[in-house]
């Protein structure tokens, strides 16, 4: 598993850049909370090991998304709220990097000669799901005095606002380009790597 990004490396400063101008310039929702979630969920998932964080059982890491579920559904059943809400945040997370950095690739799984599973599901709905039941379970632990108070809150804005969540991650994807393509050899460089 791959080391966390330190808070100081010049990743965080770049993700937290083009995630604000965004969702504040460009969308023009001022939330911070969902600014600084997103942001650092970019920068987490920049190594490929964060990517697919659901693993089954087994240990293998989970690479489709009704493997995913099904992996939520087993834990809803044999494990503790707190591990069930961890693997829904992650099913979340995932469809909503994929709808928002990655929607031609969620288009080709849908057109794709060969039908698989995952091309039958629609990745918003599953991922407003998500967090919705994260939201949820985030709320009860907060009634145990176990969990940040923000979080249920955070986690419904992420579920009832899952659209405009995904448009704001495709404006980012378009800055990071535009950077990419941008003269300066460094960045260039960062945004390889």
């Amino acid at each position: 598993m791959a080391q966390p990004v330190p808070q100081q490396h010049s990743l965080r400063r770049l993700f937290q850049t083009a995630t604000e101008r965004s969702f504040l310039e460009r969308l023009g929702w001022p939330d911070w909370a969902v600014v600084g979630y997103l942001s650092n969920l970019l920068v987490e998932c920049a190594h490929a090991d964060h990517l697919y964080p659901v693993h089954g059982a087994n240990g293998r890491r989970l690479v489709e998304l009704v493997e995913m579920l099904q992996e939520a559904e087993r834990r809803c059943r044999c494990d503790s709220p707190e591990r069930e809400r961890d693997v829904h945040r992650q099913i979340g997370d995932y469809t909503l990097l994929m709808a928002g950095l990655f929607p031609e690739g969620i288009r080709r799984l849908k057109s794709a000669l060969s039908i698989r599973t995952d091309a039958l599901l629609d990745y918003v709905t599953v991922g407003k799901r998500s967090y919705r039941i994260v939201a949820e379970r985030a709320r009860e632990s907060e009634r145990d005095q176990t969990a940040r108070p923000s979080a249920a809150q955070l986690f419904r804005r992420l579920s009832s606002q899952f659209e405009l969540c995904v448009l704001g991650l495709g404006y980012v994807k378009e800055e990071l380009a535009r950077l990419q393509a941008s003269a300066d050899p460094r960045l260039r460089r960062l945004l390889q790597n």
